[in-house]
């Protein structure tokens, strides 16, 4: 899994373009398929599409109105030791950001990580906790 930041565009103008920019819109890619998953909690409002292409099964779409987005990244080996997963809290931003897990699912626009947790156990753990403040899930 990898964190990519685009620099190049620019964030919409508001009253500072330093502040927080509050249901700026999200693009994402969510599901599962060959031993990887994307699953992700919002109070955004999502407009989703059902996908089945290019070995990709999930949704696709955007999250718009949103404050928080809890999103987890997994892959599954089957192997001892060898399962990787990674929970996000993302928060709006200024800057462009872009989390991916091998460019079949992503999410990406103006956020910030806010916190972060690897391995199994932490990243389960703390999606579910988001969760349970009572964010919708979505995969």
């Amino acid at each position: 899994m990898t964190h990519d930041t685009n620099q190049e565009d620019s964030p919409p103008q508001g009253k500072d373009a330093h502040e927080p920019l509050a249901g700026s819109l999200l693009h994402v890619r969510l599901g599962s398929s060959k031993g990887r998953s994307v699953r992700a909690h919002t109070d955004g409002i999502k407009q989703f599409e059902k996908i089945e292409r290019e070995g990709v099964t999930g949704l696709e779409g955007t999250i718009s109105q949103w404050s928080v987005v809890g999103i987890i990244f997994g892959t599954k080996t089957g192997k001892p030791c060898g399962d990787d997963y990674r929970f996000f809290e993302l928060v709006p931003s200024d800057t462009t950001e872009r989390l991916h897990l091998d460019d079949m699912y992503w999410i990406e626009g103006f956020f910030e990580v806010k916190a972060r947790h690897y391995g199994v156990k932490k990243a389960h753990q703390a999606f579910k906790t988001f969760k349970a403040r009572g964010h919708q899930v979505h995969h």
